[in-house]
C-alpha cells in the first residue's frame, strides 16, 4: 500500500478493554473520539504524563475498536501506564506515525518477521493483507521465548488453517516444555526454512538486536535493501 503524507495530530480515546494477553504483555481496546485514518502497519505515539511512547496498531483503522499490544517487561512508563489503567479511563496519543507499510504492488511473496509485541503492526497487516489480496503467498514467523508468550496464537492458526498461502510458523528459544515445532533464534531458522531469500518482501518487527540482525542476514543472503523493511519509533519526551 503506498504511503500517503499525513500529519500526526492528537487524538483522544476511551479504554473499554483491559488485560494480560501473556505474563508481560497487556492487551487494550480503545475507542477513540474522532475518526482517525491509518495505514496497517503504522503507530500511535501516546501522551503518558511527560513521556511519548509507540504503539503499534494491532487492528485495522475502519474497526470501532483500536487494539494495542503493550510490553511490560522493562518497568518503564509503559509498565507504570499499563498497571494503573483501568476501563473506562481516557488516554491521549499522536497518530499516524511510521513508514512500516506493505509494498505496493505486492508481487513478492512476503515474510513477516516479529518477536514478541512486534507481532501487533504484522496482525494488522495480516488481516489487511487477506482482505485486499488474498492468494498472496505469505510466511510469518514469530520468535518468543516460550509457548506462553505466542501472542495471538489461535487467530494465526486460524488464518493458517482457512488461507492455505498463509504458513504460519512460531520459534521457541527457551521452550518451558516439550516443545515439537522449531527451536532457536529466527535468525537461524529463516535460512534454513526458506533458501530464496533474495526473491521475497520481508517485514521486520520486534526488539532492535533481533532487527538488525535480520536486516543484515538478508542482505548477506543477497535480497536487495528496497525490499527489507522495518521500523524506527519516536521515543521522544515531550517538550
Amino acid at each position: 500500500m503506498s504511503l500517503k503524507i499525513t500529519i500526526p495530530r492528537e487524538y483522544t480515546g476511551t479504554i473499554m478493554t483491559s488485560h494480560f494477553i501473556s505474563s508481560t504483555v497487556v492487551f487494550q481496546q480503545i475507542k477513540i473520539d474522532d475518526p482517525l485514518s491509518f495505514i496497517p502497519g503504522q503507530y500511535a505515539s501516546f501522551l503518558l504524563d511527560i513521556h511519548r511512547r509507540p504503539l503499534s496498531f494491532a487492528s485495522l483503522p475502519e474497526n470501532d475498536l483500536l487494539d494495542f499490544a503493550i510490553d511490560i517487561t522493562p518497568g518503564g512508563v509503559c509498565s507504570q501506564y499499563a498497571a494503573r489503567a483501568t476501563v473506562g479511563q481516557k488516554v491521549r496519543f499522536l497518530a499516524p506515525y511510521g513508514r512500516f507499510v506493505l509494498e505496493e504492488p505486492n508481487t513478492r511473496p512476503i515474510l513477516f518477521v516479529a518477536t514478541g509485541t512486534g507481532i501487533a503492526p504484522i496482525r494488522a497487516q495480516l488481516k489487511d493483507l487477506f482482505k485486499t489480496v488474498p492468494s498472496q503467498p505469505v510466511t510469518l514467523v514469530f520468535g518468543n521465548y516460550d509457548e506462553g508468550r505466542i501472542l495471538f496464537r489461535d487467530e494465526f492458526e486460524k488464518l493458517a488453517a482457512e488461507h492455505a498461502n498463509l504458513t504460519f510458523i512460531p520459534v521457541l528459544s527457551d521452550a518451558d516444555k516439550p516443545w515439537a515445532g522449531e527451536t532457536g533464534w529466527v535468525t537461524h531458522v529463516i535460512p534454513r526454512l526458506i533458501p530464496n531469500l533474495p526473491e521475497w518482501s520481508v517485514y521486520i518487527c520486534g526488539n532492535p538486536p533481533m532487527v538488525r540482525d535480520m536486516q543484515a542476514l538478508l542482505l548477506e543472503k543477497g535480497l536487495a535493501k528496497e525490499h527489507i523493511h522495518s521500523e524506527q519509533f519516536t521515543y521522544a519526551n515531550r517538550s
